[in-house]
């Protein structure tokens, strides 16, 4: 027999024990995991100790990369939710407007719209206000890579920032 909680993301069950969670004991930590549907994918976000919330501060972290989609999926949606006064297709028509020669302003143009198209991915989300660290990831995979004279081509950048301040005192 499956246990619910084992098969729901985020949850756990003891080893000794697969068909029932464990019971709490002294030392017990509780930390909650929430499941979210972002573009059609489910989004685990799991917190620390939830009852060292007081002296610890907040503490939670993606568990998995997050796909967002692509930047012009984004410039649309602003346009729809927002009024955006522009579209994708408005900017792919500016870009495929631009002359293709000589190679260099091609390279350009094609460069363009692979940043136009490229897939966003969230990689890494984490925050501790206790600690005062906090993550943020970002990849962008580009779709044809972008060419710069035929010799160097990228095919995705990342970006990770993060900060550790000076921690709270108990």
């Amino acid at each position: 027999m499956v246990n619910e909680l084992s098969a729901r993301p985020g949850l756990a069950t003891s080893p000794a024990s697969p068909a029932s969670p464990s019971p709490p004991s002294k030392g017990t930590t509780v930390a909650v995991s929430g499941t979210f549907d972002i573009n059609g994918s489910q989004v685990v976000v799991n917190s620390g100790d939830i009852t060292k919330i007081k002296e610890k501060g907040i503490s939670f972290a993606l568990s998995q990369p997050v796909v967002l989609g692509s930047i012009d999926d984004f410039i649309d949606w602003l346009n729809k939710e927002l009024g955006l006064p522009i579209t994708s297709a408005q900017i792919d028509g500016d870009i495929n407007g631009l002359p293709s020669s000589p190679q260099v302003l091609a390279d350009i143009k094609n460069g363009l719209l692979s940043f136009l198209h490229a897939n966003i991915t969230l990689t890494s989300l984490a925050i501790d206000t206790g600690s005062k660290y906090y993550a943020f990831g970002v990849t962008a995979d580009f779709t044809p890579p972008i060419s710069i004279l035929g010799l160097l081509k990228f095919e995705g950048l990342g970006l990770q920032i993060s900060h550790t301040g000076t921690p709270s005192s108990p």
